[in-house]
């Protein structure tokens, strides 16, 4: 068990917790660097966010090209 486990462990079986669920609990804690390890930062969605709004907005610029494609030759098939 980690610092902070043992930590919790010690003042779940305090509170008179049995050992194995304490134990249990303790292990489940995330420490703050496990925590900044695996869980997604305001920073991580930031980057995300802004990788996918720039892919739809070449999405939408390339539709709308085809699309106006698609008009002119129309036009021209039927005019």
């Amino acid at each position: 068990m980690k610092t902070t486990s043992i930590d919790i462990y010690t003042i779940l079986t305090g509170l008179g917790v049995d050992e194995a669920k304490a134990k249990a609990a303790a292990d489940e804690i995330l420490t703050k660097t496990e925590a900044l390890e695996t869980l997604a930062t305001k920073s991580d969605l930031t980057v995300g966010l802004a990788n996918t709004r720039a892919t739809i907005i070449q999405w939408v610029a390339g539709l709308l090209i085809v699309q106006a494609a698609a008009i002119v030759a129309l036009q021209n098939l039927l005019g």
